[in-house]
């Protein structure tokens, strides 16, 4: 993967990639993609007739998990404020076959909890001579070239050791110290065919070992034969009761189980040491009614149920669920990922059965067509992961040649289920507005810029996303698209939305990792999909607003619907650069046409009613409770560049005139089916 436009050091992407390779919210797809790939034959790592890169079919995204947490982690850092392209490659290229930079980031993802990672310099060592302002010579020295590199010693070798960088990198440096390193071993065995070295000091100098020398002199000697075995390994009394207990429940008949159940719950963590064991010999489960049993007790109170690693018939699953489905309201989480038994008709009871659920996983379950899971899901507010909804982002997506490509136009959308409680974003981004008119409030007058059209105006430009396929309850929608109206604030001083900056590309990231502001939050840095249409789109993203298809259709202020709209501009000041703009914002939907309008007209301009956050909030989320949860998450998420500088309301009048200018006529409801669907969120 190639970052493009980078300006964030890579040992800070890194961090951010890792916190969410780390998650606990993450484990469950991240546990299956890695099972998967366990799976995987010699002949399904081969790439037939592939583009070298570009990814043609979803069939080559083989972990689209992984692919999109990687993507997101290194596109978007919320807490730096910062957004980058990347350019996805496929997962047969090398190493060194990146083309924008000379080193990698390496990240073993093998242990969930214990994430390591390393920097590897792949150009020979060598020194450079660098000069100061004052022509002071200076000679710097590039890290040593492939052998796994601390992120300390990464920015030793790029940076200058000025007390500027230094203090820059402080913090950045610490969060390193607790991290495990990828030993150049494990590179080794990953890649071959290339010449690793170890770094060993000797006499006050750096000596490089060849790691292949280094293991086939170990080989040689047998050092590799001797086993140790740490105290730690040794199994307690404690630990040796528990397992035999456990066989005992497992080998017994099912009519004996409760009464070995009553007396080993006695002891505080059988549960915990019973479900590690049954999910380190997942077979057990599937020829054990004893085991099902067992798990089933385990699960009476969990909110989370992975039944990914289970080879299970539709009855045994049936079978273990059936405590919790005494009380299915308490279920947040399940997955049935690679169950290749389950069927369309089992997922519509089990989504009748638990209606609350708030996340689906369905990885590998290819016998079910995506088409038909949408359908299942229509209505419900359950986030599904899916092995090709995540892949189709990745899939033909040539970065180099985006402004070029065409748009593929569709009369409906494909792959929305859930009724967005924002039907869309219009952003309106101005430079140079020191001259422009503005209303007796202050606000500007946007129909003033468009005298030729509003396609045709350099210095202002807008942008309309619809949230039809962005798949998201309301608190989650909300909270990602603050992040996004942060970012906007915080992009100074250009507010630019053009060629390189697209709006849709940029809510797609925001809206695939949308709690991340939320630090005290479990779901913090949860990943969920990249909303393909949002991230295939071509660069020139506000021309989808005119050219047709459903994008186009969707650009309308519909009473019942709402609308969120920012408005920036910059213009020059006595501020520093990075104040000098100002963005304002409002939640807009149509008041319902009196009988005297006639709402049919392509010149009906609706009467808009206009809402600061707690005004909408208070029309649009009945529940108390939920409202101020997702204020909270409003108000942490947009920081003010400056304490007089905050976020403020759009007036009324500046917000008029945006709607004249863009010709939004009022029409229809949306017939996505499900409309009281998020109720509950």
């Amino acid at each position: 993967m190639n970052q493009n436009g980078s300006t964030e050091p890579p040992p800070s992407t890194c961090l951010n990639i890792q916190q969410i390779f780390q998650s606990p919210a993450n484990r469950i797809a991240l546990s299956h993609e890695l099972r998967h790939a366990a799976r995987l034959t010699e002949e399904d790592w081969v790439r037939e007739g592939g583009l070298k890169y570009q990814i043609k079919t979803v069939a080559e995204v083989l972990f689209p998990f992984i692919l999109t947490c990687l993507t997101v982690g290194t596109a978007l850092n919320v807490k730096e404020d910062y957004l980058a392209r990347v350019h996805v490659l496929p997962f047969d290229t090398s190493f060194d076959e990146g083309d924008n930079d000379d080193g990698i980031t390496v990240l073993d993802i093998t242990d969930l909890e214990r994430v390591r990672y390393c920097f590897v310099n792949i150009v020979p060592m060598y020194s450079e001579n660098e000069y100061d302002g004052d022509g002071t010579q200076e000679t710097r020295v590039l890290p040593p070239s492939m052998t796994p590199l601390t992120g300390p010693q990464y920015l030793s070798g790029y940076y200058k050791a000025t007390p500027e960088n230094q203090e820059a990198f402080g913090d950045l440096v610490k969060s390193f110290e607790t991290l495990p390193l990828i030993d150049c071993r494990d590179l080794y065995s990953a890649w071959p065919n290339h010449s690793w070295v170890i770094m060993v000091a000797h006499d006050e100098e750096l000596e490089q070992l060849h790691v292949d020398e280094i293991i086939a002199e170990e080989e040689r000697s047998g050092n590799n034969d001797e086993v140790k075995v740490e105290a730690s390994e040794i199994p307690s009394l404690r630990q040796s009761s528990l397992a035999k207990v456990l066989k005992s429940a497992i080998d017994s008949p099912s009519s004996e189980l409760p009464r070995i159940i009553e007396f080993a719950s006695l002891l505080s963590d059988f549960y915990p040491t019973a479900k590690s064991k049954l999910y380190a010999n997942p077979t057990v489960v599937s020829t054990s009614a004893s085991a099902r049993r067992l798990l089933n007790t385990i699960f009476k109170k969990e909110s989370t149920i992975d039944l990914g690693p289970f080879d299970l018939t539709t009855e045994q699953i049936l079978e273990v669920l059936e405590e919790v489905s005494n009380n299915p309201r308490d279920v947040v989480s399940l997955s049935f990922s690679g169950n290749l038994n389950i069927t369309e008709e089992f997922l519509r009871g089990i989504l009748i059965k638990f209606s609350r659920l708030e996340f689906l996983y369905l990885l590998n379950t290819p016998q079910i067509p995506l088409t038909k899971k949408i359908e299942l899901l229509r209505g419900t507010a359950t986030q599904l992961y899916d092995t090709e909804l995540l892949a189709l982002p990745f899939v033909e997506r040539e970065d180099e040649r985006l402004y070029e490509r065409k748009f593929d136009l569709r009369e409906s959308p494909l792959y929305g289920y859930i009724k967005p409680i924002i039907s869309q974003m219009i952003v309106m981004a101005c430079s140079f507005t020191s001259n422009d008119k503005r209303d007796t409030d202050g606000g500007l007058n946007i129909e003033s810029f468009f005298k030729d059209g509003v396609m045709n105006n350099y210095n202002h430009d807008y942008a309309c996303t619809p949230f039809v396929e962005a798949n998201l309850p309301s608190s989650a929608l909300i909270a990602g698209l603050a992040q996004c109206i942060n970012y906007l604030i915080h992009q100074q001083p250009y507010l630019s939305m053009g060629m390189m900056d697209p709006l849709a590309l940029n809510v797609a990231m925001h809206l695939a990792i949308p709690h991340a502001c939320a630090q005290d939050n479990e779901n913090a840095m949860r990943v969920g999909t990249i909303s393909e249409y949002f991230y295939r789109t071509p660069i020139d993203s506000r021309s989808l607003s005119h050219v047709g298809g459903w994008w186009k259709k969707q650009l309308k202020v519909v009473p019942g619907d709402w609308t969120l709209i920012a408005i920036g501009e910059t213009a020059p000041s006595d501020r520093p650069r990075e104040e000098r703009a100002t963005v304002r914002y409002a939640f807009i939907t149509a008041a319902p046409p009196t009988d005297a309008e006639d709402a049919t007209s392509d010149s009906y301009i609706p009467k808009l009613v206009i809402k600061d956050i707690c005004g909408f909030l208070d029309s649009a989320i009945p529940d108390t409770s939920v409202r101020q949860k997702i204020l909270e998450d409003w108000n942490k998420a947009i920081v003010p560049v400056a304490p007089d500088v905050p976020l403020k309301l759009s007036g009324k009048q500046e917000v008029e005139s945006l709607m004249r200018a863009i010709r939004c006529p009022v029409g229809e409801t949306s017939k996505l089916d499900g409309s009281d669907a998020d109720s509950r969120d």
